[in-house]
């Protein structure tokens, strides 16, 4: 018996050998914010925050390079910095040899760049690997400029067009679904079905990008036209609890701002002419303020003038629990059923 759970370990062992697949990451970088003894950072994505963790180390030497090894059972998203200095975009290790080419330079410090040096974007270039370039595109081509290519003004259904004719044209790309995360506000939840149709890879589906596309689409459908808002309840700025099924009969426009954000303010300015046109008819200012500090939501609601409002603070995360929102303002209008 002994002998048949040995050869099973050793069958398994041998064939996520065989599914995992060396590489080599070779980062060249020039320019006069570099010099040898730099230390570089690697990074690879955490699937579920989309943020990076740090994976190695190594100092640039004399030749300007750095070289990476390890293995990968699926394309890799990385990404890379130097030591006190600047980081890169992310990009792709989907092939056993992959050359990064890169400029840091060092500019005059400014305060949103305190450290005085940048790795320039438009010079980071990938060879080996298929998708480092259509990933590189789209987030172009959704920035809305680009000074190599005319982006500028293009329409979100033509957008919306060339990217899901690259994405049949590159089935199961690893890249896209990261920048569908990335992007993922830019698509309605017709369009994410359908983009989410178009992958058949099982490694994708086990994947925490596919994963977390899902988990997106489920939350919003509580946020489609039509749907009855999920009740909740909030502390009032008179100290009452006041929950949201309280004003079925009423229009009810909800607005989650706070203290320190500006585009808030700016649109107070809207949403006090609507309440000021429509309070005659029944609607409701529901304001939320996602301020952590109550004295901070206190005294702006004093010197805003809002007190005719319905004032709540959101002190159980309401905008991100339930409505996956993390910024402000966020606004919606409720119809009297709900």
């Amino acid at each position: 018996m002994k002998k048949v759970v040995l050869f099973v370990i050793s069958l398994v062992i041998t064939v996520i050998a065989f599914a995992q697949e060396p590489y080599r990451l070779t980062i060249s970088i020039y320019g006069d914010g570099c010099k040898a003894g730099d230390i570089i950072y690697l990074y690879k994505l955490d699937q579920k925050t989309l943020r990076g963790k740090l994976v190695d180390s190594l100092v640039i030497g004399k030749n300007n390079q750095v070289c990476f090894t390890g293995t990968y059972n699926h394309p890799e998203i990385v990404g890379f910095s130097v030591k006190n200095k600047a980081g890169s975009s992310s990009f792709l290790i989907d092939a056993p040899e992959v050359r990064v080419y890169s400029v840091l330079q060092q500019e005059e410090k400014s305060l949103l760049n305190p450290t005085g040096y940048r790795i320039k974007d438009n010079t980071l270039m990938i060879e080996g690997g298929k998708e480092n370039e259509a990933l590189r595109y789209y987030q172009v081509l959704y920035k809305g400029y680009s000074s190599r290519s005319k982006t500028i003004g293009v329409e979100d259904s033509t957008k919306y067009t060339i990217l899901l004719k690259s994405l049949k044209e590159n089935p199961n790309s690893w890249g896209l679904l990261y920048f569908f995360n990335l992007r993922k506000r830019n698509f309605s939840l017709e369009q994410l079905d359908e983009i989410l149709a178009l992958y058949s890879d099982p490694k994708i589906f086990n994947s925490q990008l596919y994963k977390n596309l899902i988990e997106y689409k489920n939350k919003e459908m509580k946020l489609k036209l039509g749907e009855f808002i999920p009740d909740f309840e909030l502390p009032s700025i008179a100290g009452e609890n006041i929950k949201m099924s309280s004003f079925r009969g009423c229009y009810v426009l909800l607005d989650f701002w706070a203290s320190w954000c500006g585009p808030c303010s700016a649109e107070l300015i809207n949403v006090r002419k609507a309440y000021d046109l429509l309070k005659d008819k029944g609607l409701k200012v529901v304001a939320i303020s996602t301020d952590e500090k109550e004295k901070d939501w206190l005294k702006a609601v004093n010197a805003k003038k809002m007190n005719d409002f319905v004032n709540l603070r959101d002190s159980k995360r309401v905008l991100w629990n339930l409505f996956n929102r993390n910024s402000i303002p966020f606004i919606l209008l409720i119809d009297p059923e709900g």
